[in-house]
């Protein structure tokens, strides 16, 4: 067997170190160069140069040592001639002793290194003396899919109390040692890689890492155990449970909207970190937490009513914010104080002055409908072309009851309503083809007596608006009715849930009914 030639000295900042190496440990190099200012560079243990006398094979550590120290000459030899640089250097420490053949680190970076440099899996497997490349495959991943701050943290695991008291120092604290493998490593990045920085997935990293580290202190003392044995299995389920929680985290971010606030987020994640939605991933887990979510989302949007008169709040409201309105106006056909707005002349400048006031209000993309009484069709139609209001359709309310009250002996009785459809971008219908899509809706009249549970004299029904709802908005949409009446919008929008609902209504006694039928407090304009 070969052996290395002793070859002289060398200035240490002359060495040429490969770009295959690997990259030094600072606690080792800390640790040298105090223990070389004490005790001087020791004789005994030469760097390993290659056959050029000037190529780094082994002792990094010590070379940088050296020239911390400023040194200007340090002992080396010359590799063996029977083993390739690689293979040397792979062998040896910073004592010259021989190293075991699964030091995960060294082996990984290596690996990387040299598929950096172009080496192909198979003749990297051949220098290492491997019999298949898939090995080299496992060990590059290590490199590749975990994070620079996880792998410094698990690389960092063997050393123990600082060995210099001047400053601080990468070993003051005591790490408990873990002893990593690439199938540790394997099953920590099946279910957390991180090839692209990703913080949130490094994080997780480290969180596996910290718990491996803190269950090797906690061993049973009953059968004389100093710690616990962290096994691939191990680090594989609390791999998958820290997966599951930044999924279910990362959904959260994602699905909440604005308005939820920060503390309910963060208690939420607490839950999370509990374990309270499990700790691996399951379908019925993931059901239960996005039904939490929805309604977290359902709880902050809410209902607002807003006690005043329409003409004079619509100015208050944020322009751009209407993502859907769903009104109906009074009607101008009844003797009523709240349906009642003066001539016809005097009702048709009300509706162009409340058509033009709210149309800035509305999101670049939006959808209106708006109630009418026959009387008045045309002209609110000729009021809504006029100022531009794209009418896409014209939808019948059929009700199919006689209206209370009304005599029908010389006519036929009205058992209809007319709603214009005006928008700009498309209505979310469902997939299968239903009457939905019909411009016949036909709905029941809701009951119209108060004294018996009835909220307005004149209600639609709930079903037909919780239908508009959900055709003309997407969750966390703002819908808005301008004359709210008994604020059956507010009611639609409480059923199809996540979305921002605003009622504005004049009538105090109307407010007070919509506060009751829907739990909510009124804000005063």
């Amino acid at each position: 067997m070969n052996s290395t030639h002793a070859a002289g000295m060398v200035d240490p900042r002359s060495i040429i170190v490969p770009t295959y190496h690997r990259q030094p440990k600072s606690w080792l190099v800390e640790q040298l160069t105090a223990n070389i200012a004490t005790h001087g560079y020791n004789v005994a243990y030469p760097v390993v140069l290659d056959s050029d006398g000037a190529t780094l094979v082994e002792g990094n550590h010590r070379r940088l040592a050296a020239i911390a120290c400023d040194i200007d000459a340090i002992p080396f030899v010359t590799r063996p001639t029977h083993v390739s640089p690689i293979r040397f250097g792979l062998q040896c420490n910073a004592d010259g002793q021989l190293t075991a053949a699964d030091d995960v680190f060294d082996l990984a970076e290596l690996c990387w290194n040299l598929a950096q440099n172009g080496w192909k899996g198979e003749e990297i497997a051949a220098e290492l003396g491997w019999e298949s490349s898939a090995k080299v495959s496992y060990y590059s991943n290590i490199k590749r899919l975990l994070h620079a701050r996880s792998w410094a943290i698990s690389r960092l695991t063997t050393i123990g109390e600082s060995v210099n008291d001047d400053g601080e120092s990468v070993v003051n604290s005591k790490l408990t040692a873990v002893n990593w493998t690439e199938r540790h490593f394997r099953s920590l990045l099946a279910a957390l890689p991180c090839p692209n920085g990703d913080r949130a997935m490094m994080r997780a990293q480290l969180a596996v890492i910290r718990e491996a580290q803190a269950r090797s202190q906690q061993g049973d003392k009953r059968f004389g155990q100093t710690e616990k044995k962290v096994t691939a299995k191990w680090i594989e389920a609390t791999a998958k449970r820290h997966a599951w929680h930044l999924k279910l985290a990362r959904h959260a971010m994602d699905a909440l909207v604005g308005r939820v606030k920060l503390r309910s987020r963060i208690d939420l994640i607490r839950s999370i970190r509990q374990d309270v939605y499990g700790n691996s991933e399951d379908d019925a887990t993931w059901e239960k937490f996005t039904r939490s979510i929805a309604r977290m989302n359902e709880e902050a949007l809410g209902i607002t009513l807003i006690h005043g008169d329409a003409i004079q709040v619509i100015p208050t409201l944020d322009d751009g914010s209407i993502n859907l309105l769903i009104t109906d106006p009074p009607y101008n056909v009844t003797a009523h104080e709240w349906d009642r707005i003066g001539t016809d002349d005097e009702y048709l400048d009300f509706i162009w002055t409340w058509l033009a006031a709210i149309r800035p209000k509305l999101a670049a993309e939006y959808h209106l409908f708006l109630f009418c009484d026959p009387k008045y069709q045309a002209d609110i139609e000729m009021a809504l072309r006029a100022l531009e209001w794209p009418i896409q359709s014209r939808i019948i309310w059929s009700n199919r009851s006689l209206p209370s009250g009304r005599m029908v002996a010389n006519r036929f009785a009205e058992t209809w309503q007319m709603l214009f459809h005006c928008g700009n971008h498309a209505l979310n219908w469902s997939p299968e083809w239903s009457d939905e899509r019909f411009d016949v809706q036909v709905f029941a009249a809701p009951n119209a007596n108060m004294a018996d549970g009835g909220w307005h004299p004149t209600p639609k029904p709930v079903a037909l608006l919780e239908r508009l709802v959900r055709l003309g908005s997407k969750p966390a949409d703002l819908v808005v009715d301008t004359f709210a009446g008994g604020g059956s919008v507010g009611e639609a929008c409480a059923h199809v849930r996540q979305r921002r609902c605003i009622l504005i209504e004049r009538s105090d006694e109307y407010c007070a009914q919509i506060e009751k039928r829907l739990s909510i407090r009124r804000d005063a304009q």
